[in-house]
């Protein structure tokens, strides 16, 4: 009865057996129906298995979920942090986080401003070997 929660199109694909009913049920565990369409011509063409399309959808679920809380708190730490240095440093900030990579770019008003940037370095550094 849960198959008929399925598109039309996905129906006839059951009743022609080109899908079997695992495949069915494995397609409704998808949010939408454009994606239960979409998986199950995919299935279809690949001569997937119920087991290869449960992988699948399970796999697209994953790929379509929201960064998790503690993703975005860490984005937010992260654009903080830079946000700091940029102020101490006296930059504009601009920051890309992508996946595991950051990007961080620092704007100076002039070349004094990377002059400056040295110098803190330099002497941060200076420090640290000396302690």
């Amino acid at each position: 009865m849960r198959l008929l929660g399925l598109p039309d199109s996905v129906q006839e694909l059951l009743r022609d057996r080109s899908l079997s009913s695992g495949h069915g049920r494995a397609l409704l565990s998808l949010d939408s129906r454009a994606e239960q369409k979409k998986l199950a011509a995919k299935v279809v063409a690949g001569r997937l298995s119920v087991r290869q399309t449960e992988e699948l959808t399970r796999l697209w679920q994953l790929s379509k979920a929201k960064p998790s809380v503690k993703k975005k708190s860490l984005a937010l730490e992260i654009r903080r942090s830079v946000k700091r240095i940029g102020q101490s440093l006296g930059a504009k900030t601009r920051t890309r986080i992508a996946g595991d990579k950051v990007k961080v770019e620092l704007e100076f008003d002039s070349v004094d401003g990377i002059k400056n940037m040295e110098n803190i370095l330099a002497a941060r550094v200076k420090g640290e070997v000396d302690a």
